[in-house]
């Protein structure tokens, strides 16, 4: 049986367009969830991994700054 994973925006956001994961969720965890491996553009000295998708035609995506931990972008609904 798979568990499901569970991506949800963490308490602090900076706008209705951007939220923070979970910094706990792994790399394996988001592509579980997400149903696909990071795809993204990395630039190695600040997005380490990212994946680009839409959500109903909007730009979504989710990445990780310098080891921050987890940054993501979308209309504030698909986070919730």
């Amino acid at each position: 049986m798979s568990e499901t994973v569970d991506i949800r925006r963490a308490e602090i956001t900076t706008s209705w367009r951007t939220a923070k994961l979970t910094p706990d969720l792994s790399i394996d965890d988001i592509c579980e969830r997400l149903g696909f491996v990071p795809n993204g553009g990395v630039d190695h000295n600040k997005v380490t991994v990212c994946w680009e998708f839409t959500v109903n035609g909007s730009q979504c995506a989710v990445w990780d700054y310098k080891g921050v931990r987890w940054s993501a972008f979308g209309p504030g609904r698909i986070w919730s």
